[in-house]
């Protein structure tokens, strides 16, 4: 079985608009790219900022609730004594 395929090669008069067909000129495609990759970066350090910030809440919500578990373990297990870790760690 032979398959064959026919390749027709058109060319467009001078002048022709390029938009017509779909043709891009190398400065206009470059430029495209550019402008592209610049939204892509400025989206990317957007949602980098925004994971920081996320981050950073987390961080300090876990260190709270891991200092108010020790300060109860603490508590707890040395009833006589009474532990001040807010001077110590600065809360």
């Amino acid at each position: 079985m032979e398959i064959r395929q026919t390749v027709r090669i058109t060319s467009f008069p001078k002048g022709f608009p390029s938009s017509l067909i779909g043709i891009e000129s190398a400065d206009e495609s470059e430029s495209s790219q550019f402008e592209e990759l610049l939204e892509y970066l400025h989206l990317s350090s957007e949602v980098a900022l925004d994971e920081t910030k996320v981050l950073t809440a987390l961080t300090f919500h876990f260190n709270r609730f891991g200092i108010g578990l020790l300060q109860a373990y603490l508590t707890e297990t040395n009833e006589n004594e009474d532990f001040h870790l807010n001077s110590m760690l600065g809360y």
